[in-house]
């Protein structure tokens, strides 16, 4: 979301719920890890179980990148309020 487009409750709630939703599925897949056979090799080099493990870190990454930002935006700045007179009271 930019600075200038304001997050709506709506859109902030259905980006909580997807959150939700992909936390789940990271730690499923970090509790039961896709199995395969260590000799399997991607790109002629990274063995399975280090891409896997690669790939899932740049996935949680991902996820902490969305959760500081479109999940849970900034609260909007407050309104300037004028200063106070110097005896104290409203302004003129």
């Amino acid at each position: 979301m930019s600075a200038s487009t304001p997050a709506t409750p709506r859109s902030t709630a259905a980006a909580q719920r997807g959150l939700s939703i992909a936390l789940l599925g990271m730690l499923a897949l970090h509790v039961w890890p896709i199995a395969g056979d260590p000799a399997w090799v991607l790109w002629g080099w990274v063995p399975w179980d280090l891409a896997y493990a690669l790939l899932w870190m740049l996935g949680a990454a991902a996820l902490v990148l969305f959760m500081t930002g479109p999940a849970w935006p900034d609260e909007p700045t407050p309104e300037p309020q004028p200063p106070l007179s110097p005896e104290g009271g409203e302004p003129s």
